[in-house]
């Protein structure tokens, strides 16, 4: 009796300590695991579960070794990002403005029709032409939970953390606790405390990871966690929020910062580029202006039409360049024409007074 005492305490601190990573909104957790929070729901309070911060943080305490590995998962674009943080009255805005029956996005003015490829594009987290279905026996998947697990009864963000941190190889159950890690954080983080285990039924391998539709899932989670939340009206929201935010920075015009358009947007837009985003929306307007304007897309695969606008502008600027420089070349041979025929006056001219001055000395009598 006294250990399960015990070890309900033990469950209860590290349950309290990973639920204050949340953020800086003053929040709790009871004796029976609910979460409380100073904020009555009725505010409309959004906290985010998605942690990007969270998993960059990890990235950088791996070994570099494991890196090939995670890239072979597919997941190499996560794993570049430098940092990246959610602004949460920007995403609790942008979450108003989400149209969960057609998956539309609204903003200044615009619409913006949303689909897995839409997440593909921003995140760089493709489909891989397998659903997540069950592999392997029951009890397999089972034993394969449980050795995720640790055998502990739920699994928490800070024990995925420290396991992988002390990891010493690439081996099945790092793969699996690394693939948990990262729909916790950040694919398809839950509304929980916890993160589930029922994706490792269908991972069995290194492989097998990047053969899943990571796109589809994470999107239609998002979708779904959004619907969750608007009718709860308010509290935690899971699903990855994070894509709502890049995709929005992504296509903002006037901000006067340049963003490589050649690499994925989760990679392109660093913190320190939405920081100034954020504050350049601060400044000179306010969320929801029409006086901000959104760059034009085509149902998501906005990422094509922009290279090819890119392109287009890239020829019209070197077209520029190209008749700056047959202007110059044209001025440059006027200048050396006019140079030359200087420089043909002045020898003449040196050559008659040569000429004048040894007819001069002939006369007198002297030896030249």
């Amino acid at each position: 009796m006294a250990t399960t005492s015990i070890l309900k305490k033990r469950k209860f601190e590290e349950m309290k300590t990973d639920i204050g990573r949340i953020g800086d909104i003053d929040l709790s957790i009871n004796e029976n695991g609910g979460v409380r929070s100073s904020l009555d729901a009725s505010n409309r309070l959004c906290v985010p579960r998605c942690s990007p911060t969270r998993f960059v943080n990890l990235c950088t305490k791996l070994k570099k070794e494991f890196w090939k590995a995670i890239s072979e998962m597919g997941f190499s674009s996560l794993s570049g990002m430098s940092s990246c943080g959610l602004f949460r009255p920007l995403v609790g805005w942008l979450i108003e403005n989400f149209d969960v029956e057609d998956a539309s996005l609204c903003v200044h003015g615009k619409r913006f029709v949303l689909t897995p490829s839409s997440f593909e594009m921003v995140m760089g987290v493709k489909d891989g032409g397998n659903d997540f279905e069950q592999v392997g026996h029951p009890d397999d998947v089972k034993r394969r939970q449980d050795a995720a697990r640790d055998g502990k009864a739920m699994l928490l963000l800070i024990r995925l953390e420290k396991y992988l941190v002390k990891a010493e190889s690439v081996d099945d159950l790092f793969v699996t606790r690394f693939v948990l890690f990262t729909v916790g954080t950040l694919l398809v983080p839950t509304a929980s405390v916890c993160v589930r285990t029922s994706l490792v039924g269908s991972i069995t391998a290194l492989e097998s990871v990047r053969k899943k539709n990571w796109a589809t899932k994470s999107f239609t989670y998002l979708v779904d966690a959004i619907r969750d939340f608007k009718q709860k009206k308010g509290g935690f929201v899971g699903g990855c929020v994070l894509f709502l935010q890049v995709f929005y920075m992504h296509h903002l015009e006037g901000h006067n910062l340049y963003v490589d358009r050649s690499i994925p947007p989760i990679v392109a837009w660093m913190e320190k580029k939405s920081k100034h985003v954020v504050t350049w929306i601060n400044e000179g307007s306010c969320y929801g202006s029409k006086n901000i304007q959104m760059r034009e897309t085509d149902d998501g695969r906005y990422k094509c039409q922009s290279m090819h606008s890119d392109i287009k502008n890239c020829k019209l600027e070197i077209q520029e360049l190209k008749q700056l420089v047959i202007g110059l070349q044209q001025s440059h041979r006027e200048d050396m024409k006019k140079i030359s025929e200087i420089v043909t006056d002045l020898m003449q001219s040196l050559k008659s007074n040569r000429e004048v001055f040894l007819s001069g000395k002939s006369d007198n009598g002297m030896t030249v």
